[in-house]
């Protein structure tokens, strides 16, 4: 069985994010948008990439147990704590 979401408002779906299995690393997510790929990497799983259309849209990387850092592809950074 692979893991699914939807994100709902009212009755609408808005996004889906689905698993290519249950350890798989990779999801797809959907939207009106787009898609967008989701593949953990690092050397510990603790990074996360977004791609779009096969190029590098964000990164989030776990810096420690207490926080992380989104890196979107324009430089900008944002902590997620």
């Amino acid at each position: 069985m692979r893991p699914a979401y939807e994100l709902w408002a009212g009755e609408q779906v808005l996004a889906t994010l689905r698993f290519r299995g249950l350890f798989h690393t990779q999801a797809l997510a959907a939207s009106a948008e787009g898609l967008w790929t989701f593949e953990r990497a690092g050397l510990s799983g603790s990074e996360v990439r977004v791609q779009q259309r096969g190029r590098l849209y964000a990164t989030l990387a776990e810096k420690d147990e207490t926080f992380s850092v989104l890196t979107l592809d324009n430089g900008a950074s944002y902590v997620w704590s």
